[in-house]
């Protein structure tokens, strides 16, 4: 049920595991939460559809059942079209939910992939926000991916729904 709850708010697995019960809504946090189940598993969210030029600020706040070194993965990824009935974007070849369709099995050369925002970075059991702006390179759509890695060993990383904005919307010339 839970996983049900995570799906609702956006989320659906998307690295490391098909398993839906990697991704479950915590009802405590009131956030997503990365299941201590697995020391290599994400999610992402759903995608939105970006435009060449587009600014795009994605803000997200985390936080781990225990505090750990390293583990965190914040990550962008992205593709110029969304396969039929597939709502979310990861960059692994399988081992996702069926609502995902990963960089990997296309031929696009990773123009939207944004790997190195927050790489095996710490976690602690205290609330952090982390801000990127992203611009698009070309049309297409973009989802984040959080993943919850081996230096997080078994704990669980909870995730709060993203503020995504368009800061700066790409139909318009802009002088650099």
């Amino acid at each position: 049920m839970r996983h049900i709850l995570s799906r609702a708010h956006g989320w659906a697995s998307a690295y490391g595991t098909s398993d839906e019960s990697a991704t479950n809504w915590s009802v405590v946090e009131d956030a997503l939460e990365i299941d201590s189940g697995d020391t290599t598993t994400g999610a992402a969210y759903k995608a939105i559809r970006i435009q060449k030029g587009d600014i795009v600020r994605f803000t997200v706040i985390v936080k781990s059942s225990a505090n750990a070194t390293n583990g965190l993965y914040l990550r962008i990824y992205g593709d110029t079209e969304l396969d039929d009935l597939k709502t979310h974007i990861s960059g692994v070849l399988g081992e996702t939910d069926v609502q995902v369709v990963s960089t990997a099995t296309t031929s696009v050369e990773y123009p939207f992939q944004r790997t190195n925002w927050q790489e095996n970075v710490s976690v602690s059991t205290s609330w952090k926000d982390y801000t990127y702006d992203y611009v698009a390179h070309a049309d297409g759509f973009i989802s984040l991916v959080i993943l919850n890695w081996s230096g997080l060993g078994v704990n669980s990383l909870y995730v709060k729904n993203p503020d995504i904005q368009v800061l700066a919307s790409g139909q318009y010339s802009y002088a650099t």
